[in-house]
């Protein structure tokens, strides 16, 4: 579960990122956006109505790999800083595809816990009903 937790969660952060590039990235070659990575993670996620699990940890980039894409752009991991480096190589607009293979390791625990509903609480789902 924490796998694919942990995927899930830093595909959609990947994602989120790079849709956001062409806003935060320069139209000119040489252009570059430096962003480093937190090696941290806390993960939520609803079971039903009352159990919650709570998942905490840590993540290492092991191993960075660019598989093509666009070719406006150079992307590059510096493992020692943790900073993922995208530069603009040529000008021009952005295709939006961008394929990156990134290993991880993790050491990650997970709690479970349970909420319940008292009469001063009426918004969540097994609140007694007047």
């Amino acid at each position: 579960m924490a796998k694919s937790s942990i995927a899930a969660h830093f595909k959609r952060e990947l994602e989120v990122y790079f849709k956001n590039l062409d806003f935060k990235l320069g139209y000119l070659k040489g252009s570059k956006i430096i962003e480093k990575f937190p090696n941290e993670h806390h993960l939520y996620r609803n079971w039903n109505d009352n159990v919650q699990a709570f998942l905490s940890g840590n993540y290492v980039i092991k191993s960075f790999r660019e598989n093509g894409g666009d070719p406006n752009l150079n992307v590059s991991y510096n493992p020692s800083t943790k900073e993922l480096t995208i530069e603009r190589i040529k000008n021009g607009k952005l295709t939006g595809n961008l394929n990156i293979t990134l290993k991880t390791s993790y050491d990650f625990y997970k709690e479970n816990y349970t909420v319940h509903c008292d009469d001063w609480d009426p918004d969540l789902p097994d609140a007694p009903v007047d």
